[in-house]
């Protein structure tokens, strides 16, 4: 047998598909369009001078994000899938090792987001034309991009390797790509600030950021070590992970039948004692609306959803202890809570997509259009089970971001200090403007999802393609609103997508009356015979 031989086929397959190709021209296409538009706005909003080094940051400060959040999409469910399907134990009976299969998925996932980040090269490469942005810093900021790209797509395919469950390990990729991004800078700022100088510097380096951030010429002059160093650091954190997915594949493919251990036990008699509560509340959910009966206990994305949220208050309290009055609340109003807003938003948004997408895959939403449940009550119910899962989680999001404000209202009546009072206004008005722009995002993220994952020929590009229309690309024009007026535009659209199911799912499957089979793509699915409406 030939070295790593699903590698040699999952290229050769790749080769042959047309969508690897068009991705590159939509990419390319997009990102030509984007540059122009910023490129057109920070014209308007600076001097000429400096149009260059501020279209190439922003262009670097998107790929990376897009680079950050490829594992999460990409590869973070292409070995569970492969144990939920029952296929991964067929290839460990030949002669296959761990890493031929974790090398050969990878390779498959990687190649198109690694064209989609040469796509974009050339559209940053326009940056140099404009000056102010020098070979040097160019082609480091691209190492470094790729450098995020393999580690966020290796961190994903080691989760995949311990998890069955799709949803678990994609919302545990997101949790540890943030993680892996902002914690090791935090620790080494806090240590900074602490006055402990020993160490802290170098756990920076472990984050795949640090390395961009040290690309452009005023990092790179100063510290010229640095980068190669913070380089060198996180690819070895991709590799490590490569190898532990490779090693743990073989020995965590089966499905566990381990006994309960007493500790689970004890939990479960903890949790026995609010059973019958939680079944009344259960029953009378099934009486109003059985959708939401069904799918609110299978959305499993509250714990990372206050995970973020307890991340959120950590660096609120550090922004409490270490800021400085009126300033450390607008900057915990105006940026330390972006990130965190975004990754709640793209945690919502993919779990929006999640009920059609899987429904269209198994034959579900087929079968409940044959119950008398209208298409109102499928899209009502799976609503309100997804906004009741993240409805606490947000609302502490919110309050927290609030909290700095209140508190130095506080002192202010404390105080008798207007001026004080005054500022802290201001952090709350800016409060108030980020928590409308969260609404109108997850309102345009359910309905915009929902309708993507029913009309979309290939529905598990859903979640990518709803982060990527209603946070990334309408963020462009944040300082004049029109991401708002965007929403509005993706809760119309949904909106009207979702009026009618039948409609949308009579071009996927074929009913067949007679027979009582549902085709789908690729198999066949038996059922009751079927008489359309």
């Amino acid at each position: 047998m030939s070295f790593l031989p699903i590698i040699r086929r999952e290229l050769s397959v790749a080769a042959r598909r047309r969508s690897s190709f068009q991705v590159r021209w939509w990419t390319t296409a997009a990102a030509i369009i984007f540059s122009l538009l910023a490129l057109i706005i920070l014209q308007s909003a600076s001097a000429r001078g400096g149009a260059g080094p501020n279209l190439f940051g922003v262009i670097t400060w998107y790929s990376f994000l897009l680079c950050l959040l490829s594992g999460a999409f990409i590869t973070a469910d292409s070995l569970s899938s492969e144990k939920r399907e029952g296929t991964l134990g067929l290839l460990f009976l030949s002669d296959l090792r761990g890493y031929d299969v974790v090398l050969g998925k990878f390779a498959a996932q990687a190649l198109k987001a690694f064209y989609c980040l040469l796509a974009l090269l050339p559209a940053a490469a326009l940056t140099l034309l404009l000056g102010g942005v020098t070979g040097g810093q160019f082609w480091r900021t691209a190492l470094a991009l790729a450098n995020v790209l393999y580690v966020s797509l290796a961190l994903g395919i080691c989760v995949s390797a311990f998890a069955r469950d799709g949803q678990r390990s994609v919302g545990t990729t997101l949790v540890l790509l943030v993680v892996l991004a902002a914690g090791p800078p935090l620790v080494a700022w806090v240590g900074r600030r602490l006055g402990i100088t020993s160490i802290w510097a170098e756990i920076s380096w472990l984050s795949p950021g640090s390395a961009v951030s040290l690309a452009n010429e005023l990092g790179y002059s100063t510290r010229v070590g640095y980068f190669w160093w913070a380089l060198l650091s996180s690819s070895l954190l991709g590799c490590a992970f490569l190898g532990l997915a490779s090693v743990t594949l073989p020995r965590a493919w089966q499905q566990s039948t381990e006994k309960p251990s007493r500790a689970d036990l004890a939990t479960g008699r903890v949790f026995r004692k609010n059973l019958d509560r939680r079944l009344r509340t259960r029953g009378e959910v099934l009486t109003r609306n059985p959708v939401q009966w069904l799918t609110s206990g299978q959305l499993g994305a509250q714990w990372v959803a206050w995970a973020v949220v307890a991340g959120w208050g950590i660096v609120v309290a550090l922004a409490l202890a270490f800021g400085s009055g009126a300033a450390g609340s607008t900057l915990v109003s105006s940026y330390l809570g972006l990130p965190f807003g975004f990754l709640l938003k793209v945690m919502f948004g993919i779990q929006a997509t999640r009920f059609f997408r899987e429904g269209r895959r198994d034959g579900a939403l087929a079968l409940l259009l044959c119950t008398p449940l209208s298409s109102r009550d499928i899209v009502t119910g799976y609503a309100k089970a997804l906004w009741g899962v993240f409805m606490w989680p947000l609302v502490t999001f919110v309050a927290l971001l609030f909290a700095p404000v209140a508190i130095r209202l506080v002192t202010a009546a404390a105080a008798h200090n207007l001026d004080q009072a005054y500022a802290a206004l201001s952090g709350g008005f800016l409060s108030a403007l980020s928590t409308v722009r969260l609404g109108m995002d997850l309102l345009a993220l359910c309905w915009l999802g929902m309708a993507l994952a029913l009309t979309s020929r290939r529905p598990s590009l859903s979640p990518a393609l709803t982060v990527l229309f209603v946070l990334v690309l309408p963020s462009i024009f944040s300082f004049c609103w029109l991401d708002v007026v965007a929403d509005i535009f993706f809760i119309a659209w949904g909106v009207a997508k979702l009026q009618d199911l039948r409609r949308w799912t009579a071009f996927e499957y074929q009913l067949a009356p007679v027979t009582g089979r549902i085709f789908l793509p690729g198999t066949a699915l038996k059922v009751p015979p079927i008489i359309v409406r």
